[in-house]
């Protein structure tokens, strides 16, 4: 139905007759307004087709680092599946190192802050290195206590590995120029 300001609404409606000598005499019925609660269901839903469809990692787990969710991009880059981690601890099958800090200061640090933002190294289930600019955040409900980590991430391998290639080609260059016995002129133009 339409409110007056034409917004929807949602009743759920229930009836229930009373037949005596196989007639109808009475009625009873109830209307319950649920627009709220569909409301949210709604919203539930937008939100896991958007974690399901974005690019990056994003990947949920209780305070004791169990993997509560596991979305389609975490699965591809990974190459475990969502019920293959699902209720597993994420160390079981992928084991993380961190950028410029040791795993027990990351955990710390997460713990104190309540998040933390690097990149993370690990090895796929194909075997591939992988290099990932992850923030993972601490989740609390609205009494301050902890329930989870969510932790979202992007594949990077990439970019490091032409990075890299670009810094070994400077150098390489530059070493040839420095040790040439022709005359090299270099000009920003």
């Amino acid at each position: 139905e339409f409110d007056r300001f034409g917004n929807n609404r949602y009743f759920m409606n229930n009836m229930e007759g009373i037949v005596e000598n196989g007639m109808l005499i009475r009625v009873w019925g109830t209307q319950q307004d649920i627009t709220e609660q569909r409301m949210a269901e709604e919203k539930i839903r937008y939100l896991a087709m958007l974690m399901e469809n974005v690019s990056d990692i994003i990947v949920s787990k209780d305070k004791d680092y169990n993997v509560v969710s596991w979305n389609k991009a975490a699965g591809e880059i990974y190459g475990f599946s969502a019920e293959e981690m699902i209720g597993r601890k994420l160390h079981e099958l992928l084991h993380f190192e961190y950028q410029d800090i040791s795993r027990p200061e990351f955990f710390d640090i997460l713990e104190k802050k309540g998040s933390w933002r690097g990149e993370a190294y690990t090895i796929n289930r194909f075997g591939k290195p992988l290099t990932i600019l992850i923030t993972v955040t601490q989740i609390v409900n609205g009494s301050g206590q902890l329930t989870g980590y969510v932790s979202v991430g992007k594949d990077i391998s990439e970019k490091r590995k032409v990075e890299e290639q670009l810094r070994k080609n400077e150098l390489f260059y530059r070493n040839l120029i420095a040790n040439s016995l022709d005359a090299v002129l270099v000009t920003d133009k």
